[in-house]
């Protein structure tokens, strides 16, 4: 066994490429470069030979560079059932007798075979690292050219600030889950204090949605009320009555408005649908983002607005709903506010055993396609003696 650092990284692994009959890379990270390129001439030189699993977590792998190894050796990219994002750094270098392993801190770039201060062991192979090796494989797919293509478009939607200007807040472990199966989840709602809350929004709440994934340069005020909770019957997750910044943007349709609505929609509207794939969180981020960076436009507003397109997936958070919720998932209030906290409540919540669930197809369906949301009659602290169909259902206020 012996230790190479980033000196010695790229030489040596020229030294075991000429020497190798096939190569196998499982990478949290691959860029561009001259490592690459170095892998990229083995591949050429040797068909089928070269297998490369990559991760893709926080847009940090190119684009261009899952191009190249998509056309030239087998490719597969690691995200899938298990949510765990890929952060190993391996590669196995095999000849006609024996396996040369590396496993240490450098992903596949020019910066860690250069530039950062990395340390990589290593050693002959006994099984251990290709059985490793195989597990990994089997368990992620293979991208098309077309899935590629739509990694590449989200790429060049994010923000242009660098990646250390991307923070992500990890949940907070060892948080109790709040039940440990989809029925008792419901038993915690129905015996919880705003368990009349639960009809209100189930009977609503789909309509809401359904407005929320309609055209909103067509939104009629009628509309924009259930929309925003506004309409009678309509708040079971907070209105924004109070938000005057808000109201205007979704009831009045002149020409800085509706421009203001398409960008908002937009940036929801490219949020994958499948929770693991790797644009969510950061398209997640960049919606919350985009919308609090309006004027007088506060994470009530965006949390709702995701809540109600998508309510198995996001929970609104709001001034009567943030302790709670803040109490359930460990995360302080203060970080709930920002987008990072926000997309931590969001992976907290797709960990909980009774999310996971399928849908029962009982009496309690309508309540599973809004799991999420309905966390809300968990978290809400208001009063619950208000109207619950009048126009006295609790207020989200803009801070």
């Amino acid at each position: 066994m012996k230790l190479i650092d980033e000196g010695g990284l790229y030489d040596r692994m020229q030294e075991l490429l000429a020497m190798s009959t096939s190569v196998d890379i499982a990478m949290a990270w691959v860029r561009c470069g001259k490592p690459l390129d170095a892998i990229l001439s083995f591949a050429k030189a040797h068909p089928g030979k070269l297998r490369v699993l990559c991760g893709v977590n926080g847009f940090l792998t190119e684009a261009d560079a899952l191009f190249q190894l998509h056309e030239t050796g087998q490719l597969k990219i690691a995200y899938g059932t298990s949510g765990m994002k890929l952060h190993s750094k391996m590669f196995l270098f095999r000849d006609y007798t024996s396996t040369t392993a590396w496993v240490g801190s450098a992903n596949l770039t020019d910066s860690a075979f250069s530039l950062n201060r990395e340390l990589v062991c290593e050693f002959q192979d006994n099984g251990t690292g290709e059985k490793i090796f195989e597990a990994y494989w089997g368990e992620f797919g293979i991208p098309d050219a077309a899935w590629i293509e739509k990694y590449a478009e989200l790429c060049g939607s994010l923000p242009s600030s660098s990646p250390t200007d991307r923070p992500t807040l990890e949940a907070p472990q060892g948080q109790q889950p709040i039940s440990e199966d989809w029925l008792a989840y419901v038993a915690k709602l129905r015996s919880s204090k705003n368990q009349s809350r639960m009809k209100l929004i189930a009977d609503h709440l789909p309509k809401a949605t359904q407005i929320g994934l309609s055209n909103w340069l067509q939104l009629s005020k009628p509309d924009a009320e259930k929309l925003l909770g506004n309409a009678t019957g309509y708040g079971g997750l907070g209105r924004l009555q109070s938000a005057g910044t808000v109201t205007n943007i979704f009831y009045e349709s002149n020409g800085k408005n509706l421009k203001t609505r398409e960008a908002i929609e937009k940036a929801l509207s490219v949020i994958p649908l499948d929770p693991l794939a790797p644009a969510f969180e950061p398209m997640v981020k960049r919606a919350f983002d985009l919308v609090t960076n309006l004027d007088n436009v506060s994470f009530a507003t965006v949390t709702r607005l995701l809540a109600v397109r998508n309510p198995d997936r996001f929970v609104s958070v709001n001034g009567e709903s943030i302790a709670g919720l803040s109490k359930m998932s460990g995360i302080t209030q203060k970080d709930l506010k920002t987008s990072s906290g926000y997309v931590a409540l969001t992976r907290w919540v797709m960990k909980q055993p009774w999310w996971s669930t399928e849908d029962p197809q009982d009496d309690t369906s309508i309540y599973w396609r809004q799991r999420a949301a309905m966390l809300d009659i968990l978290a809400y602290d208001g009063d619950v003696t208000k109207g619950m169909e009048s126009d006295d259902d609790y207020l989200t206020d803009e801070e």
